[in-house]
């Protein structure tokens, strides 16, 4: 198997790329060819494909493509409908109404408002359409919900290694000029004393100037660590600030999570309360 990523890491939407190398190193121990900043300029073949052509000029022979180049809403309906079409999807209110009153939209076909930029964006993930769904019905209902601004927690698995991630990576935080600091933690998914204890990694992002949380990352040996991805969201969502976050205290038992001293959230934090305060 050959992976072609345009790209300077893979998942880089959502993991930067000190998180993404671990990815990288286990996919390649697994066997897979990894082809990074390339992109596939032809396919080949008479009949059936052959081989792809990379944009260096490499070859690569192969009997079978698969090709996963993100999707973009089909907005045919709506804008036959002549409702109001955003830069992304279809556009809709905080109450998930289009531009005509008595429409409402969810799901992949709408744009959402990004809970850090405020700009538009695509959530095109499962949670936000059961939610909108849910939301959309109280308000036919009579009721006033808004729908949050999108924070697009996610998590995912290549083969054993399980990932998640939550808010913006750091580096679309600086391409959207956002002065960040961000610390990385290293923690296990039993108590150290406990047979079976597996790593994993945390890294959190903050806006430095508001010292708000802003972004997470988890790359995980077992399974359930990755489930703290939605305590970040949270997180972000409420405006939790660095100081909020050393206080953090996680339910534990030795079979089901680090040692106390050891959760990777409030460490994490700690480590950005030091770079943040040792600098005044």
């Amino acid at each position: 198997v050959t992976l072609v990523e345009m790209l300077g890491n893979i998942m880089a939407n959502v993991l930067d790329s000190d998180m993404a190398e671990e990815v990288q190193d286990y996919i390649k121990q697994k066997g897979v060819q990894l082809k990074l900043n390339q992109k596939v300029t032809a396919i080949n073949g008479k009949g059936s494909i052959e081989s792809v052509t990379l944009a260096l000029g490499e070859k690569i022979n192969t009997d079978m493509v698969v090709v996963s180049a993100g999707a973009r809403c089909n907005i045919e309906l709506a804008d036959n409908a002549g409702l109001e079409l955003g830069k992304l999807g279809l556009k809709v209110n905080q109450n998930l109404q289009t531009s005509d009153a008595d429409i409402y939209a969810g799901g992949d076909i709408i744009e959402y408002q990004s809970h850090i930029t405020g700009k538009p964006a695509l959530g095109q993930l499962r949670p936000n359409a059961v939610i909108a769904g849910r939301l959309i019905s109280k308000n036919i209902l009579g009721f006033d919900m808004k729908f949050p601004p999108l924070i697009n927690s996610f998590c995912t698995k290549f083969f054993d290694k399980s990932i998640a991630g939550a808010g913006i990576t750091e580096l679309e935080a600086k391409k959207e000029g956002i002065e960040i600091i961000t610390a990385k933690e290293i923690s296990i998914s039993k108590h150290s004393m406990m047979r079976g204890r597996k790593p994993y990694a945390v890294k959190l992002i903050f806006d430095k100037n508001s010292q708000k949380i802003i972004g997470g990352q988890i790359i995980s040996d077992a399974d359930s660590p990755v489930k703290h991805i939605d305590v970040i969201a949270v997180a972000i969502r409420c405006g939790l600030k660095v100081l909020d976050l050393t206080t953090l205290r996680c339910a534990g038992q030795p079979e089901l999570s680090p040692d106390p001293g050891r959760e990777p959230i409030a460490l994490a934090a700690e480590k950005v309360f030091a770079e943040l305060y040792n600098n005044q």
